[in-house]
């Protein structure tokens, strides 16, 4: 597989760059999955709060 020009853009540079901040600035899924854990509720408040983000 070769990589891509130095410089090259696809037009998802912008949409890349967006969802790398938001993540780096607000976490991944696995720390909020580790919150709920830690909140207590075991899997089924783990699994029912990702349903919840995932629906609404």
């Amino acid at each position: 597989m070769t990589s891509p020009r130095r410089g090259a853009d696809a037009g998802d540079l912008a949409l890349v760059r967006a969802s790398l901040d938001r993540l780096l600035s607000r976490g991944g899924g696995a720390g909020r999955q580790r919150g709920t854990l830690a909140r207590g509720g075991g899997l089924r408040a783990v699994v029912a709060d990702a349903v919840e983000r995932t629906v609404s």
